[in-house]
């Protein structure tokens, strides 16, 4: 396994944010013909974090592999981890934990019933998860408080608790790292060093994680975080606040950044969401046909979609003319998935097995 970028560049680091190497790193660019998109764009690459493994990647291995390296060190044994009903963080939790020996439990929030949600359930309980399905956050704090209780006492020692997303200040050093990543591909001649980066907003932790590593690896790239997630969930003033614990951490370990955090939060996009969490738009339809038609590059209906139908919409308004543009597509889930019914995503599957709460998302519409 390659070592980690941030590892090289500052070796002190090396001892304050133990990896378990999860990822295959550096992740690849892309790059697509600009000919076929509006706005005379200078350049648009992908960068693909789609492919951080095989056959199921995306942006959660990074932010894991430091999350589960620390867990490991503290010789913990269990992990709870929080998310909605199809949530890819929690399916990348339960795989990547029992890959280590770790068990996971998911407290789950309500969503609107899609087939990959179904999907994501089925491979959450096939790693061995404990699926905990509650209507309210209020709930899952309960849940939270139950789960822990019991892996103190099963285990002796207690439970590692992982933030949504895995946006811990540890787990977005996986993005620190990926910025530090991405200025190291951009020395090599690989690519132009690019002006904009559009990513999807969910947690925060890949947004301000990647605009901290550009930062410390002097690249003067602006990210463009589109919110994915209701605004309750996450809003500029949200991220503000994790970008500035984000840079205190770093801070007291010898990683200073500057202070304005690079207007981060004043380029938040919020006006791509539409009617709710997973649930599609007409943009987000037509960006994902155009990658796919372009590139070959699945984008999902939850996150990678909508980040990239404000970047269509920059490019056709011509923001973004003679710009080096990247699109950071964190999606790493099965292309199927966008392809089957409820009922193929329910097919096979013992519903006796799955819990109470979640067997509404198996059932066709």
């Amino acid at each position: 396994m390659n070592p980690r970028a941030i590892h090289t560049a500052f070796p002190s680091t090396r001892d304050l944010f133990p990896c378990e190497s999860l990822a295959s790193l550096p992740t690849p660019v892309t790059p697509l013909d600009v000919a076929q998109f509006p706005g005379s764009l200078a350049s648009l690459h992908l960068k693909r974090d789609d492919q951080t493994a095989s056959p199921f990647g995306g942006n959660k291995l990074r932010k894991l592999e430091f999350i589960l390296g620390e867990a490991l060190q503290e010789k913990r044994r269990a992990l709870i981890t929080f998310g909605f009903a199809g949530s890819n963080h929690c399916v990348a939790t339960a795989r990547l934990g029992r890959e280590v020996g770790l068990h996971t439990t998911s407290l789950l929030l309500p969503q609107a019933p899609t087939p990959y949600v179904a999907q994501n359930l089925t491979m959450g309980l096939e790693a061995g998860a404990t699926l905990v399905h509650r209507q309210s956050t209020v709930g899952l704090a309960a849940a939270l408080g139950k789960a822990w209780v019991s892996g103190l006492i099963r285990d002796k020692v207690p439970p590692k608790v992982i933030p949504a997303g895995g946006s811990s200040l540890l787990g977005m050093i996986g993005y620190v790292n990926a910025g530090l990543e991405l200025a190291a591909q951009v020395a090599a001649g690989m690519l132009p060093c690019p002006d904009l980066i559009y990513v999807a907003l969910g947690s925060g932790g890949t947004a301000a994680g990647l605009q901290a590593g550009l930062a410390l690896a002097n690249m003067e790239a602006e990210v463009v975080p589109v919110r994915v997630v209701a605004q309750r969930y996450m809003s500029a003033q949200k991220l503000r606040k994790t970008q500035a614990a984000l840079a205190s951490f770093l801070g007291a370990r010898g990683l200073p950044l500057p202070a304005d955090g690079g207007g981060l939060c004043d380029r938040v996009r919020g006006e791509f969401f539409g009617p709710g969490y997973g649930e599609s738009t007409e943009g987000s339809r037509a960006a994902a046909s155009l990658v796919h038609d372009q590139a070959g590059v699945h984008l999902d209906a939850a996150y990678t979609s909508k980040a990239f139908a404000a970047l269509l919409e920059d490019a056709h308004g011509g923001a973004l003319a003679d710009r080096h543009v990247m699109f950071w597509h964190t999606y790493g889930g099965p292309e199927q998935a966008s392809k089957m019914t409820e009922i193929e995503a329910a097919a096979g599957v013992d519903l006796a097995g799955i819990p109470r709460a979640l067997r509404v998302y198996f059932e066709p519409r």
